[in-house]
């Protein structure tokens, strides 16, 4: 057997790191197979004691490796095993990557950027291919290789590599890469031209994808960019630059959210007095006074007549009235709410103005005119406005992303204070979530009561405060030693991580914590920090 010399290897370690770039955005599978491969080439490669000392003389790889210690430890009192089990599994890549990129060669400047260049490409590939799940483009080529056709009924759903959430995450550092790579100058003005029309094209799918985690997450950062430079820069152009933007922006987004507000608290119908009693057919209806659920400014427990519409509506649909819409909620509440969208009255007579393409979008789940459209950010922002409206009106927050977040808050909170110093353990914190919300007696179904969504909580459930605040420090700490020195990237980078930790358990999927531990691996822990290199 012919021995590879220390060119192959390096060759075959940065071959691991490309596949591992191709892999976030678009697969598992291919996740796991990089680390694999790079794992292989290391026991190859030998120089075991030399590779072990420099992992140990890292101690930001050290200190970071020791989050996987913590769910360890969490092994001393934890009594669900197969949880535990499983999500140490899940939580391999935190002790693995760390290692591998640590203890093996030094990363250059080139290296890094072809992995982040490789990373940029299949992200945008994947927005390109999921964007084909909005034309028939997607669906012919299935009919093509003999699969059924897909029926995209939610934008989000586009996203059918990985979760919507963690794609929005890569389509962010992307972005942000490739305006980097603009404004930098070393570049041609026809490559610069093209990123930007690349940047542009994530802008818009995230739009397509009604990505509102995403693009909160741009808002957020690129507002911090221009702050800083408004600070820091000395161009007196570039500084009122800033300065406009930091003004313009908030103004509009606040001006914007605020309009919205407004049309959706904007009451058609105020003269309870001039309510009609009888529908055209002599039909008495039923007017709930109490009940201020609002669709378009019309309420939605006002002109219902159950006697015409529900023989109306099963003369038009094979789901029957009482059953369930394919988003597993109650058709009658889908109808109603669709009809008051539409300021028509709920009997046979209002029935009769839908056409069948509207019978069809209520059996899919949609419960207002303005969500027809698939993919729409004003309407993901409207269905948000409406979620916090039901909540505020005893609704349940089963189903609604932003509702139900802050019932699952509010259960871990409550399960967090009673286990403060070190929680719960690794494997018993959903167990003990599903008992804290039966003592609260949630309002949320048992099918809805799930984790926290809140990266931060998770850890603090399962390790109390003291794996808390020592999660954050392991984050922060290579920060710290390398203040002065960060580039644009890796400050990013770390902004995109801890800010969706705020609203995801990022860590507890294979793609969040691959996306998480690799990038924080050669941008802050490497040999020679990325995050240092200009």
């Amino acid at each position: 057997m012919v021995a590879l010399t220390q060119m192959n290897h390096n060759r075959i370690y940065l071959f691991g790191l490309l596949v591992m770039a191709v892999a976030l955005p678009t697969s598992n599978l291919l996740m796991s197979l990089s680390q694999i491969i790079i794992a292989t080439n290391w026991v190859l490669e030998g120089q075991y004691k030399e590779k072990v000392a420099r992992f140990m003389a890292n101690k930001p790889a050290l200190i970071f490796t020791s989050i996987f210690g913590l769910h360890l430890m969490g092994l001393l009192y934890t009594s669900n095993w197969e949880y535990a089990a499983w999500d140490l599994r899940n939580k391999v890549p935190l002790i693995v990557l760390p290692f591998l990129v640590t203890s093996s060669n030094p990363l250059s400047r080139q290296m890094i950027d072809k992995v982040f260049a490789v990373f940029t490409v299949a992200t945008v590939i994947a927005t390109v291919v999921c964007a084909g799940e909005l034309t028939p483009i997607n669906n012919w080529v299935r009919d093509m290789m003999g699969y059924p056709e897909r029926e995209i009924i939610n934008a989000r759903k586009i996203s059918h590599f990985i979760s919507h959430i963690r794609f929005a995450l890569m389509i962010c550092l992307a972005f942000f890469w490739l305006l980097y790579q603009v404004v930098q100058g070393q570049l041609p003005l026809i490559r610069r031209l093209t990123f930007i029309a690349i940047s542009l094209w994530l802008m818009l799918f995230m739009f397509l994808m009604e990505s509102v985690t995403g693009l909160s997450i741009v808002i957020i950062i690129g507002f911090g960019t221009l702050l800083y430079l408004a600070v820091q820069q000395k161009s007196l152009v570039v500084k009122g630059a800033s300065i406009l933007l930091l003004t313009l922006i908030p103004t509009f987004t606040i001006t914007y959210v605020a309009n919205m507000v407004s049309d959706f608290y904007k009451v058609k119908e105020k003269n309870v007095a001039k309510l009609a009693r009888y529908t055209s057919s002599g039909m008495l209806y039923f007017h709930d006074l109490d009940n201020h659920q609002l669709e378009n400014g019309n309420y939605v427990w006002r002109y219902v007549c159950h006697l015409e519409i529900e023989p109306a509506w099963e003369k038009r649909s094979a789901i029957r009235f009482k059953g369930k819409d394919k988003a597993g909620q109650f058709v009658e509440y889908t109808l109603f709410r669709y009809m008051t969208s539409r300021g028509l009255a709920k009997d046979a007579e209002g029935l009769a103005q839908m056409n069948d393409g509207e019978i069809t979008a209520v059996e899919n789940g949609i419960a207002n005119v303005r969500f027809t459209e698939v993919s729409s950010i004003e309407s993901r922002i409207f269905g948000i406005i409406w979620q916090i409206n039901d909540y505020l009106n005893q609704g349940d927050p089963g189903g609604h992303s932003l509702t139900q977040r802050w019932e699952f808050w509010k259960t871990g909170v409550k399960l967090f204070n009673d286990n403060l110093l070190i929680g719960v353990g690794t494997g018993d914190v959903y167990d003990d979530l599903l008992a804290q919300y039966e003592r609260d007696e949630s309002s949320l179904v048992p099918a809805y009561r799930k984790h926290p969504h809140n990266q931060y909580l998770s850890i603090g459930l399962a390790f109390g405060l003291i794996g808390l605040l020592w999660f954050i420090f392991v984050l922060l700490y290579p920060v710290y030693i390398n203040r002065g020195q960060l580039n644009y990237v890796a400050v990013v980078f770390l902004g995109i991580a801890l800010l969706s930790m705020i609203t995801e358990d990022t860590l507890e999927t294979q793609a969040g914590v691959s996306f998480v531990t690799f990038f924080y691996s050669i941008l802050f822990l490497a040999p020679i920090p990325a995050a240092r290199m200009q």
